[in-house]
């Protein structure tokens, strides 16, 4: 009678066993295994952008928004031009002074639009289509060239840092490098560029900085 039940209770825990054996195994099989790493390799961090920012070296709006043209875009390359300059002979440069320079025209009608130091860095001088253009001031040609904003324009370095722009030329007699005189011809005014009627958009900078020509002029202007 021991032996018998002896013989159940060990068949029972034979049972037992063996069923928490084949469970044990069948959980190890369903359970996901994960690809293994290779030593060394650095595993990335899912967290890192995950704000849906932009990819680095993409451009952004602000990049996009920012691209330069016309105004900009001449003025940036003045710049580079009065730093560096062209001057061959620079002791015969007289650095022009207020009152020094005269109205860069033969002749004219009025001034259409002031100088404003926010809205427009030059003077508007209204006169006939073909009218010559002068020298304001002795000086080197820095530059003859057309622009989508200012179209024909010529600009001339007078010595000191300071520089004058002659733009919306119909057409140029000054040539880049040449020394001319103040009361030279040095083209004709036009419409061309971003302009609506002929005239000269007369512009003085000092050191980069476009200031008002009208100090500079040894005659008032019809306004």
């Amino acid at each position: 009678m021991k032996r018998s039940v002896l013989c159940r209770i060990m068949t029972l825990l034979l049972i037992l066993s063996v069923t928490v054996f084949i469970s044990s195994c069948a959980r190890k099989e369903d359970a996901p295994t994960a690809d293994p790493v290779p030593s060394g390799t650095s595993v990335p961090d899912d967290t890192v952008n995950s704000g849906g920012g932009s990819e680095e070296g993409s451009p952004s709006e602000e990049d996009i928004g920012e691209k330069l043209t016309g105004l900009k875009a001449i003025l940036r390359s003045l710049d580079e031009k009065i730093k560096s300059g062209i001057s061959s002979d620079p002791e015969k440069l007289e650095v022009p002074g207020r009152r020094s320079m005269m109205i860069p025209l033969e002749s004219m009608q009025f001034v259409s639009r002031p100088f404003d130091e926010n809205t427009h860095h030059g003077i508007d001088l209204v006169a006939q289509n073909g009218t010559g253009v002068y020298a304001a001031f002795a000086g080197f040609v820095a530059d003859v060239g057309s622009d989508e904003e200012f179209g024909n324009y010529v600009l001339i370095e007078h010595g000191g840092g300071i520089m004058t722009l002659y733009t919306h030329l119909q057409g140029c007699e000054a040539e880049t490098g040449s020394y001319v005189e103040m009361g030279e011809v040095i083209g004709y005014v036009g419409s061309t560029g971003n302009a609506t009627g002929p005239h000269l958009d007369f512009r003085v900078l000092d050191n980069g900085t476009e200031v008002d020509p009208e100090p500079f002029l040894n005659a008032q202007i019809q306004k």
